[in-house]
């Protein structure tokens, strides 16, 4: 967990290059880290890599609607994934509707 670390603006885009080598990763918890915009993009793109991550956790970032679909179809997509925490962001109807859709057939 890095958690409520407060990461700077570029700390996601390090964290995503990162995490293809991150093959055993199960949990990734970024709760309270200001990931907004173009870090949810980054870290989107990243996550289909991370083959074994069963638990995916954002709750009290910044993401807005696009930032938080964008996640979601990324760890939507994973087969292993089995908890995700979104709780406290703006993703409003379109996020909401999208990370719906991610978890269909779950």
């Amino acid at each position: 967990s890095i958690g409520g670390n407060f990461v700077s603006a570029d700390g996601p885009e390090k964290l995503a290059a990162l995490l293809p080598t991150c093959t055993a990763l199960a949990c990734l918890d970024l709760a309270g880290n200001q990931i907004a915009g173009a870090g949810a993009a980054w870290l989107a793109e990243a996550l289909p890599q991370c083959s074994s991550l069963r638990q995916f956790k954002v709750a009290f970032n910044q993401l807005s609607g696009e930032g938080g679909a964008q996640l979601a179809e990324a760890v939507g997509g994973l087969r292993t994934i089995e908890e995700i925490g979104f709780a406290n962001n703006q993703l409003g109807a379109q996020g909401t509707a999208r990370l719906a859709r991610s978890c269909t057939g779950r």
